[in-house]
């Protein structure tokens, strides 16, 4: 594509002009081939790492998620470093326009690609994802479930949810989570988790992780898991305790207690303080 030709020597501003109009031509599926085949997307990701301006950043990211659409294109960008600089970025990036293009690349990148759906769980994307999912805006909402549900699940097994309703709750991403939570390696997982207990804040997302089957998978975490999971599984089951008269019996009579009590001896603080307080609210009436 002769507009490619101009990123690697043309000034910022002129870079972000280019990524924008290569957006609009990754709209056709013959020109997402072509634009790759020239070699764009090592430099679109490059004006990603680099550019100063936000604009510059969503431009690029908006054209790799559609350059993301085509099947080799997937395996170019997430061998490019993408991944974990869109992660990164959405983590510490206020702008609310870049976060849910990136959630769109990420979507795009899991979708008829376990490898990429594997990598995207292992990079760190997971958490992010809940934080867009958390936020104020209907369409971040949307595009962060999208992506969490098509990490977790194969396109033929993966479960819909409605994405015209305007009250999602956070409750859409639960189940892809807890799948996760016995799917593809301990990274994967670990990164579930911390999702999860980012998102057991109120009792209607405490009971839907119940419901979803946590309780027994976090048991098994919390006595055989990585020291990382250990940590996310303890303070999980502890927001699930909080609080939530019902769930305490559910978990004691699911043999938690004994696994708690055997956390007070790890060597990680943060396990022996969730373990401890979960403990302790297994022990109390609120």
């Amino acid at each position: 594509m002769d507009h490619y030709q101009l990123l690697p020597n043309s000034t910022e501003p002129f870079k972000i002009i280019i990524a924008g109009t290569l957006r609009n031509l990754a709209a056709n599926e013959r020109n997402r081939i072509a634009i790759a085949n020239a070699g764009a997307i090592p430099e679109l990701v490059l004006l990603l790492h680099e550019c100063q301006d936000i604009s510059g950043k969503i431009h690029a990211t908006s054209a790799l998620a559609r350059l993301a659409l085509d099947l080799l294109n997937k395996r170019i960008i997430a061998e490019s470093g993408a991944i974990e600089i869109l992660e990164n970025l959405m983590e510490h990036t206020e702008s609310l326009l870049f976060r849910i293009e990136a959630a769109r690349i990420f979507n795009n990148l899991a979708i008829g690609s376990i490898d990429n759906k594997i990598y995207l769980a292992e990079a760190g994307a997971i958490y992010p994802l809940v934080q867009l999912l958390l936020s104020n805006t209907q369409i971040g909402k949307i595009e962060a479930s999208k992506a969490l549900w098509n990490i977790a699940y194969n396109n033929e097994t993966a479960t819909t949810y409605d994405t015209t309703d305007t009250n999602l709750t956070g409750l859409e991403g639960i189940s892809p989570l807890v799948t996760l939570l016995t799917k593809y390696t301990n990274e994967a997982k670990e990164s579930a988790t911390e999702g999860l207990k980012l998102l057991c804040t109120t009792p209607e997302r405490q009971n839907a992780i119940v419901t979803a089957g946590a309780i027994p998978i976090l048991i098994d975490m919390i006595t055989y898991g990585t020291e990382v999971c250990k940590e996310h599984a303890a303070g999980l089951l502890q927001n699930l305790i909080m609080h939530n008269a019902v769930n305490k019996v559910r978990i004691a009579e699911e043999g938690a207690i004994l696994p708690l009590l055997a956390l007070l001896r790890e060597n990680n603080e943060n396990t022996r303080q969730y373990a401890s307080a979960a403990i302790w609210a297994l022990a109390y009436d609120d």
